[in-house]
């Protein structure tokens, strides 16, 4: 922790700090804006071009392929979907995986076995 010893000192520092916070805050927002992975707002061809790259893979899965025999279709995935997008499409698959096995194989819950003392 710093001791100060004026108010010149403090507002120094403080004018310091500020200048440092607004150059990453300027960085961070050019990055982003130049990001277009990062990028959510697509045009209705890259959304198309996205969900059709996304269909292919889940397909490629669906065909019983493993990851790696997949992982050209993935990459492609990834390449023309946001990063965002993405992670939702994957939750999604999981989801609709994990409901499809639940209206066919029913549910039954595990109840934790009771101990004998």
């Amino acid at each position: 922790m710093a001791v100060y010893s004026s108010i010149k000192e403090i507002r120094t520092d403080r004018d310091q700090c500020t200048k440092e916070l607004l150059w990453v805050m300027s960085s961070l927002m050019a990055s982003f804006q130049n990001d277009s992975k990062t990028m959510s707002f697509l045009n209705k061809e890259d959304r198309l071009s996205c969900w059709n790259h996304r269909d292919d893979y889940w397909n490629c899965l669906d065909q019983g392929k493993s990851e790696t025999e997949c992982a050209h279709d993935r990459s492609l995935y990834e390449k023309f979907c946001p990063l965002q997008w993405v992670k939702h499409f994957d939750r999604k698959r999981e989801y609709l995986k994990f409901k499809e096995r639940i209206e066919k194989d029913g549910y039954t819950p595990e109840f934790p076995k009771k101990q004998n003392t």
